[in-house]
């Protein structure tokens, strides 16, 4: 049965059973040949084709014309089949025969692109489905349809040529364009640009096109070919249109020429995963539906079901390396093994996701509030322990529309919206024979896994028998396959068969408890287990008491387990090193541990150690929180977090509170530097719940950190009575430099409140007493808060004096944290005297010493009072951009302080450059965020700010009351306006004075100073609802 070929998209190719067919009687022998081929769908009346291919003939010598062409094209093409020949005709009609035996380009490329926008997927070009279809679109794509083909002197012909010619065209440069996008996403620059350079071919007025290539170029190194590209989009827009590039493409073009940064296009983001060592094996087909469902935006909620071992994790895994790039945020892995509270889920995704506590939201909402704009793959792995509190995936899934979740779970979550995955162990033979056992997934996971630990292992006729019965046995489970397997070097594979059946009768009888389908894995750890020795058994056993892995300096003083134990461990598959250097055990590995572990009655102990080992952690860390190294050392307490997290839950339900106390003294810093404020708070009152065992110096320390944390949640009442219990508790100590830690405590939470004077007066006496007991850093700090009530009152020179004193004293102890604060506020302090040009040095002084820290905080506070001194410059733009970077990265911290500052200064930006819509937006919600905290100095700055947005409105009268409200509520404060302040306001309020009689003006001024804070705000808010 010949073969037909027909390529028409591009120069008509005609190929016969892989022959080319180069020439034809008539040239209307290729049109009609294209033409019946293209509608092969549907017979087509002879009449029609005279009429189409001959207009201008008289009908018997044009369907004498049809006779010779259809003659000569059977002669061409041949008549193919003899039950399904190529051309099906009557006497009246025609049709090119879909039933026969050929292939046709167009078809092809219809249907592939149809497929694609018929697919569910969020983007055409993230799909990674529809990008293997849009690459073989493309490739069919050789040019124009029919290109080349001489005219056959029809205007019907040409009409339908151009009419289909314009659409698969548009397709095509459709399919490029978005598979240039995929390719780009995916991390593939170079086969992006290799398509734009086709798209450009294919349509080389394609602007966008020019711009996305140069745009990759550039980025790639290739500048000059990036500016050849833009002077060929450029000549080729003035001959064709007689236009210029538009006002995008040629910035980009100027920042390319200037050697600047251009601005990335977002790609998948993902968090820091597990190590991935070994293939993943047998899993290909799960692999492929699991990324297809979630490719599917209608799919939310996956399930990996199955039991312990089964390979969920690591398909989890794959499936997000897989599908990451989909989502416009990538795709976070959370591990939840270790959580041992559902309390600490939402806080436990918020920290994987890079983002600290908010003080005065709970970690649920906050959760909530930031998935809601996000589109992200959300993996929690291991969640059956979390099975009783699934309300928050619930509410991810009703609050969040573009989440989708990925969770593992050895039991299905049984929510509505849950589509379950089960996962079954891979496929094993049936029954003893030994033939092609290699096809079978369970064979060769055992296989692999031997051969890396004896290389030259294979499959022969005296061991294939063994390894079926191996895989059999464990019922094709992943983890029992690989435990079995890690057993080669020291026994046969009939011997790893007979222990396995052995361990299994035993099982059946000694543990009836245990559900059938968790036998065989039991029986898997029996069998290694009886294969250690007695230390290596002591070692792993002993691990087990690590939740969320462990470092090798810790195995040693906790679990006794060397460097080369561990390597030993890893041979036999009972302990995982990941790509950071950390180790782990499988979560049912670790269980097995503890139990064989309580077994031999070592929980006491290894806990003890576990707990002593913390301890010195957390120590050695407490100091080094204030220091140079306070990055690296946050880093590391977050690592460890899961097991500081055990050390303190195991110390309070055996009675050891003072462990307890020490560890959660030394912990409260790092519990309030990284926003864990509800969680450190919870520990500090579960400690003070045995206050009575306590020594005074140990609960002095715990109150202290309580207050710490409550003050940073703004949670000034318990801050007070927890400061106040502090001073007491360290007056009866008799200890100088805790009497002054607790009372600038005090001082800072009464200056929240706005009692400027009792602050002094608390932190002049703290100060004293830090001198006296020579206590540098703590003298440090007092002369840094002085020094804020100081430029609060006005008293300028008086705190440029103690800012100075502070970063001398800083300076010497090597607290680069502490000295970018004092460049700060030296900054400030310079503003407020307007010495621009040195308030912009200090703060940039300060900018590069929090950037070299990593305090993103300090970043944001620094980079806001840059975007000050560029607003007092007249740089309004170059402030809006200033302030909006804050703004993100307060937000992104959850800093609700400083949310308030840089949108109070974002909106007084905007106000400069008259987008009141902009300005009053953000002077709203920064009101609404310092009425939310209690700032009493945020507030009347917004009052002052919305005032001059009425006043540019023409609402001179509200105005004039909000600012004197204002003025009122800054005397009581003892909180002058600053100069800088001064000279922003004073313009708007001499515009007032001069459009309202001298009278009225007093009269709104005076009624101003009557009001409540409460009443300026409602006054401020009247104003903007008027307009």
């Amino acid at each position: 049965m010949p073969h037909l070929t027909l390529s028409l998209l591009g120069p008509l190719q005609v190929v016969i059973d892989g022959q080319a067919v180069s020439s034809f009687a008539y040239n209307k022998a290729r049109a009609l040949l294209a033409y019946l081929a293209v509608e092969a769908g549907r017979s087509q009346q002879r009449d029609t084709i005279v009429g189409l291919l001959w207009p201008e003939t008289p009908d018997a010598a044009a369907r004498t014309s049809l006779r010779q062409v259809l003659a000569s094209l059977r002669d061409t093409i041949g008549p193919g089949d003899s039950a399904a020949p190529f051309l099906v005709t009557t006497r009246d009609t025609l049709q090119f025969n879909p039933a026969s035996d050929y292939t046709l380009d167009v078809t092809r490329f219809v249907s592939l692109l149809e497929t694609c926008a018929k697919h569910r997927h969020r983007h055409i070009s993230r799909c990674p489905a529809c990008a293997v279809r849009l690459e073989e679109a493309v490739a069919l794509y050789r040019g124009d349809f029919l290109a080349q083909l001489s005219s056959v002197d029809s205007v019907l012909f040409e009409e339908w040529l151009v009419v289909k010619r314009e659409a698969l065209h548009q397709q095509a440069v459709e399919a490029l364009t978005h598979l240039a996008h995929y390719h780009e996403r995916w991390g593939d620059s170079t086969r992006a640009r290799q398509l734009l350079l086709r798209l450009i071919e294919v349509e080389p007025w394609d602007e966008t096109a020019y711009a996305h290539l140069m745009r990759l170029l550039a980025r790639a190194g290739q500048r000059s070919a990036a500016l050849v590209q833009y002077e060929t989009c450029r000549r080729i827009l003035a001959e064709q249109f007689g236009v210029e590039p538009s006002p995008a493409t040629q910035k980009l073009i100027a920042q390319i020429r200037a050697g600047l940064p251009l601005e990335e296009v977002p790609s998948s983001r993902s968090t820091e995963l597990p190590s991935i060592t070994t293939k993943l094996i047998g899993r290909d087909v799960e692999l492929t539906e699991l990324s297809d469902l979630l490719s599917d935006p209608a799919q939310r909620l996956l399930t990996i079901s199955g039991p312990g071992g089964m390979g969920k994790t690591r398909l989890a895994l794959a499936a997000l390396t897989a599908t990451a790039p989909i989502f416009d945020d990538g795709a976070v892995f959370v591990p939840l093994a270790a959580l041992i509270s559902a309390d600490l889920l939402p806080a436990t995704i918020l920290a994987t996701l890079g983002l600290p506590l908010e003080q005065q939201v709970s970690p649920e909402q906050q959760l909530i509030d930031h998935l809601r704009s996000r589109e992200l793959l959300l993996v929690l792995d291991n969640f059956e322990h979390l099975l009783a509190h699934v309300e928050l995936i619930k509410r991810i899934i009703q609050q969040a529309p573009q989440i989708t979740l990925l969770i593992t779970s050895r039991e299905r979550l049984a929510l509505q919206a849950e589509r379950v995955f089960e996962l079954e162990g891979l496929d094993y033979p049936a029954g003893d024979g030994t033939t092609d056992l290699e096809r079978y997934q369970a064979v060769q996971l055992f296989s692999e896994r031997a051969q890396r630990l004896q290389r030259k292992f294979q499959l022969t006729l005296e061991n294939t028998a063994a390894v079926g019965r191996i895989c059999r046995l464990v019922e094709g489970l992943p983890l029992a396959i690989e435990l079995a397997a890690s057993t080669i070097n020291v026994q046969s594979c009939a011997a790893i068969a007979d222990g396995i059946a052995g361990d299994l009768r035993a099982l059946a009888t000694r543990l009836r408890d245990v559900p059938d389908r968790h036998r065989s894995m039991w029986a898997a750890f029996e069998h290694s287990w009886r294969l250690l020795r007695d230390d290596e058994q002591l070692a792993f056993s002993h691990l087990s008491v690590f939740r969320g892995g462990f470092q090798v300096e810790a195995a040693q003083p906790v679990a006794g387990a060397s460097a080369a134990m561990l390597a030993t461990l890893i041979d036999k598959s009972l302990v995982q090193r990941e790509v950071t250097g950390r180790y782990a055990l499988h979560e049912l590995l670790r269980q097995y541990g503890q139990e064989k572990l309580g077994e031999a009655g070592g929980l006491e102990q290894a806990h003890e150690r576990h707990l002593a080992w913390f301890l010195q952690l957390a120590g050695e860390a407490e100091p080094q929180l204030v220091g140079k190294e306070q990055a690296s050392w946050l880093k590391q307490l977050e690592i460890e977090n899961d097991n500081l997290r055990a050390a303190l839950q195991w110390s309070l339900d055996n009675r050891r509170v003072e462990s307890a106390a020490r560890l959660g003294a030394a912990l409260q810093r790092f519990w309030y530097l990284r926003g864990h404020l509800t969680e450190g708070r919870q520990w500090l009152e579960r400690v003070l719940m045995h206050g009575p065992v306590l020594a005074l110096a140990a609960r002095a320390d715990i109150v202290d950190g309580a207050c710490r944390l409550a003050r940073a949640q703004a949670d000034l009442s318990h801050a007070v009575a927890f400061a106040q219990q502090a001073v007491a508790l360290q007056r009866e100590l008799g200890n100088k430099s805790g009497i002054a830690a607790a009372l600038n405590s005090l001082s800072l939470i009464v200056r929240d409140q706005g009692d400027l004077e009792q602050a002094s007066l608390w932190l002049e006496e703290s100060l004293t007493l830090w001198r006296e007991s020579g206590d540098q850093r703590g003298i440090s700090n007092g002369l840094n808060n002085l020094g804020i009530i100081a430029r609060r009152r006005g008293h300028y020179q008086r705190a440029k004096l103690f800012f100075e004193e502070s970063l001398v004293i800083s300076r010497r102890l090597g607290d680069q944290h502490a000295v970018a604060q004092a460049l700060s506020n030296l900054g400030n302090v310079a503003r407020h005297q307007a010495d621009l040009a040195q308030a912009q040095t200090f703060y940039e002084q300060g900018l590069s010493l929090y950037r070299e820290i990593g305090n993103v905080a300090g970043i944001a506070n620094a980079l806001n009072s840059l975007g000050i001194v560029a607003r007092l410059q007249g740089a309004y733009p170059q402030a809006v951009a200033l302030h909006e970077d804050s703004l993100n990265l307060r937000r992104k911290i959850g800093d609700r302080r400083g949310i308030a500052s840089a949108l109070n200064n974002l909106g007084l930006a905007w106000l400069e450059q008259r987008d009141l819509v902009r300005a009053t937006s953000a002077l709203i919600e920064s009101l609404a965020l310092a009425r939310e905290q209690g700032d009493k100095s945020g507030m009347i700055s917004n009052v002052e700010a919305l005032a001059e947005v009425a006043i540019i409105r023409g609402q001179f009268l509200y105005a004039a009351r909000s600012l004197g409200a204002a003025e009122a509520w800054r005397e009581t404060l003892g909180s002058p306006l600053s100069p800088d302040e001064r000279s922003q306001l004073d313009p708007y309020l001499n515009l007032a004075q001069a459009q309202l009689d001298a009278g009225a003006f007093a009269q709104a001024w005076e009624s101003g100073r009557k009001l409540t804070l409460e009443e300026a705000i409602a006054c401020a808010l009247e104003e903007i609802d008027q307009h």
